[in-house]
């Protein structure tokens, strides 16, 4: 499994509370099964970003996700306020 760098600090960030909003994650080769015929991101929202992240790694969100990543499909992700 490839994954990119991710950093979930916002740029200048010196609260240290969690950074929450939506992210999008871009699969680098589009997800494909019988329910999701070409899946090449997905879209998500979260009151604490990084522990979602880590948990998309981990396979125990997204079903979705958790298939692309045991296929072996490299993502990354793009956050913003």
């Amino acid at each position: 499994m490839s994954t990119s760098p991710l950093s979930t600090e916002p740029a200048g960030s010196t609260t240290g509370s969690p950074l929450q909003g939506c992210y999008l994650i871009h699969l680098d080769q589009p997800y494909r099964s019988g329910r999701h015929p070409g899946a090449g991101h997905y879209v998500g929202y979260s009151a604490d970003i990084a522990r979602r992240i880590e948990t998309h790694r981990k396979g125990q969100g997204s079903p979705l996700l958790a298939a692309a990543l045991a296929g072996c499909a490299a993502w990354f992700c793009a956050l913003g306020p």
